[in-house]
Order: structure tokens, then sequence, then C-alpha cells
């Protein structure tokens, strides 16, 4: 009887053993879980926010190009324009009168139309790239907000993870 006894108590002695070694890695487990979750999620969020800043950037490329049409767009209206005036003067046609001066004057309102809808596309393509930068930056602060609350959960978890193995460890105290 006393050797069976000395083999419940050792027995105890593993199981309550045990049960502090699985509070104890259950607890570093959850804790590193939460760490990773929230460093994972800095990086969505730094990459996101990086798409964030190349959206900007493609905002200032777009103005530049629109620009740049709108400035050769210009020269062509000119040109335009000059070449009817000569080939209207050419044609013995008075160059600032009647039909001569309207043509020149419809050609120099076309290229200003042309030059608004290129302005106006530029705009349009502008602010599609603002919401798409908006969106990559509230994404991002989701993100951080997401890796936050899942540390938090995995110390929760951590925690609670200690609180059982100590429950587990004192009911086999209390049968040792």
């Amino acid at each position: 009887m006393g050797a069976s006894l000395a083999a419940m108590t050792l027995a105890s002695q593993v199981g309550i053993g045990s049960s502090v070694l699985g509070g104890v890695t259950g607890f570093i487990g959850n804790k590193n879980k939460g760490k990773a979750a929230k460093q994972q999620a800095a990086y969505q969020a730094q990459l996101l926010e990086q798409n964030a800043e190349i959206a900007r950037r493609q905002q200032v490329m777009v103005q530049d190009k629109a620009d740049a049409d709108i400035q050769a767009r210009s020269v062509e209206t000119s040109a335009t324009a000059s070449v009817q005036k000569t080939q209207a003067a050419g044609a013995g046609i008075v160059v600032n009168q009647d039909t001569a001066a309207t043509t020149e004057s419809d050609t120099i309102r076309a290229g200003t139309l042309d030059k608004i809808a290129i302005q106006r596309n530029a705009d349009l393509e502008k602010w599609s790239l603002q919401v798409k930068a908006n969106s990559a930056m509230n994404q991002s602060a989701l993100a951080l907000t997401a890796g936050e609350n899942a540390k938090k959960a995995a110390d929760t978890e951590a925690i609670g993870s200690l609180l059982s193995s100590a429950g587990s460890v004192a009911g086999k105290w209390a049968v040792a």
C-alpha cells in the first residue's frame, strides 16, 4: 500500500507539473500570437499607406500630363488658326471679316473646349485617385486597430490560460 501511495503522489505531482507547464506554454504562445498579429497588421498598414502615397503622386502626374496636353492643344489651335488665316489670305479672302473671321473664331473656341475637356478629365482622374488614397489610409487605420484588438484578445487568452492552469493545479493539489 505504501508503494501505491507513493505512485499516486508521484502521478499527482507529474499531473500538477504538466498542468503548470501547459499553462505557461499556453500563456507564452498566446502572447506570441498577439505580438505576431499586431506586427502583421502594422506591416499591412504600412503597405496601405504606401499605396495612398502612390495615389497622391499619381494625382500630380495626372495634372502634369493635363498641363502638357493643354499647352500642346493651345499650340495646335494657334497653328491651325494661323494656317486657316494664311490659306484664306492666299485665296484672296479678307481674313478679319465674315466667314474667315468666323472660322478662326470657331477654331479657337473648339481649342478652348478641348482644353476644358482635358482639364475636366484630369480632375475626374485626380478625384478618383484621391478616393483611392483616402480608402487606403482608412484601411490602414482599420488594420492597425485590428492588430491592436488581436493583441488584446491574445493577451486575454494568455491570462485565461494561466488561470485555467492554476485552477487545474489547485484541484490536483487538493486531491494529492
